[in-house]
């Protein structure tokens, strides 16, 4: 059965060691069956400006074409945001990254209006990261303050393209697959329940459910498990695990 993980990372983490070198993602790919992975730096949670950590994951992934698809991280507001994105969107990328906890000012009213205008008319998909790992383990200098609920929906319904939500949870993504329309797709690593998978995916939503890791944050066994141990029927799982991808992304 065909894998693509749409929410993943390479490099450094800044408060514990994680296998984020690009030998090690493709061993855990390997490991569990994963065949393509949409990857971001690790390191452009902790730059202003995360330019200089895209570049270098434009290096990584170039090597690796037929494994590794970049996702740059994006945060507007900072200065040349907008000639940034535009340059990763004339070398092709697919899916461009936003995570709020770690740069605020996406959020912010006028950087959010100034995204939307900018996208609108693009073949572009966001992801929205919300949550990364449980605070608790981060050093104790570094405190993001997490997106809530109503911000999250606020970012959602301005956004003109496609919106994959990264790193939430199943309450929350229990709410917003029955309050956002076809345009916003959940990712399922961070989502943890008994049955979570069985309670969670119905025949009106299962084409918004996509498959992701949040590796190596995230031990990548986890999320593949999450589907594979599930009572959910196998057309179902195919299109979890790579059909629902392949439809936004129009690979």
């Amino acid at each position: 059965m065909r894998i693509i993980d749409i929410n993943s990372f390479i490099g450094h983490w800044f408060s514990r060691p994680v296998r984020g070198t690009a030998a090690q993602r493709l061993k855990q790919m390997d490991k569990v069956g994963i065949e393509y992975s949409f990857i971001s730096p690790l390191e452009a949670f902790l730059y202003d400006d995360p330019n200089e950590a895209n570049e270098e994951l434009f290096r990584v992934t170039e090597k690796h074409k037929d494994r590794f698809e970049p996702v740059p991280v994006v945060a507007p507001g900072y200065p040349l945001w907008r000639e940034e994105i535009r340059r990763y969107l004339d070398r092709g990328v697919r899916i461009l990254r936003v995570i709020p906890a770690f740069h605020p000012s996406v959020l912010d009213e006028m950087n959010l209006k100034g995204l939307a205008e900018f996208l609108a008319g693009e073949e572009i998909v966001l992801l929205f990261q919300w949550m990364i790992e449980d605070y608790r383990s981060f050093h104790g200098l570094v405190r993001p303050a997490f997106p809530s609920r109503q911000q999250v929906l606020g970012f959602l319904s301005q956004m003109p393209c496609d919106v994959v939500l990264g790193g939430i949870t199943y309450i929350e993504a229990e709410h917003i697959l029955a309050n956002t329309g076809g345009k916003v797709f959940v990712e399922i690593s961070y989502i943890e329940k008994t049955r979570a998978m069985e309670d969670l995916v119905t025949p009106e939503n299962s084409n918004r459910l996509l498959f992701g890791t949040m590796a190596p944050l995230l031990v990548p066994e986890a999320a593949t498990m999450k589907v594979q141990m599930s009572r959910l029927d196998a057309k179902t799982k195919i299109r979890i695990f790579s059909q629902n991808a392949l439809q936004l992304i129009g690979g």
